[in-house]
């Protein structure tokens, strides 16, 4: 791996945990201020957090592809694909002031980890947990 995927990796990783810390907050937003993917794309879990003075947002998406394209294109052993199936991703991406994409993280499965750690701390499930452990017996 290089140099700048090893920093995208660990810059991810202080995210995660920043975000656990309560030290980045997260808003939810409306999965329709994702405007440029393909119309069959299906995007839910939408997040955005100011750090720094600059905006971050990680969403869910999933997409139709071919299974195994890249490896028929370059000489793979794979047979041709006849219909596409269903993938998904995590996304990171810096985004403007009107919510366009600027620059997009490179596919991490780390990303995916971020995701779920936003979407408990946005969600105040920690909060809702806390609250039934301390619930007195009725």
């Amino acid at each position: 791996m290089s140099e700048t995927g090893d920093q995208n990796i660990e810059a991810i990783g202080k995210l995660i945990q920043l975000t656990q810390k309560g030290k980045v907050e997260w808003n939810s937003v409306d999965p329709d201020v994702i405007q440029s993917l393909p119309p069959e794309d299906m995007v839910n879990s939408v997040f955005i957090c100011n750090y720094k003075d600059k905006l971050l947002r990680i969403y869910h998406r999933k997409y139709k592809s071919y299974p195994g394209l890249g490896l028929s294109l370059f000489g793979g052993n794979e047979k041709s694909p006849k219909e596409k199936k269903w993938f998904s991703e995590a996304v990171l991406e810096l985004i403007d002031d009107s919510g366009n994409s600027v620059w997009q993280f490179p596919k991490e499965r780390i990303l995916h980890d971020l995701l779920d750690a936003v979407k408990y701390k946005a969600s105040g499930a920690s909060d809702v947990i806390q609250s039934l452990l301390n619930e007195n017996n009725a």
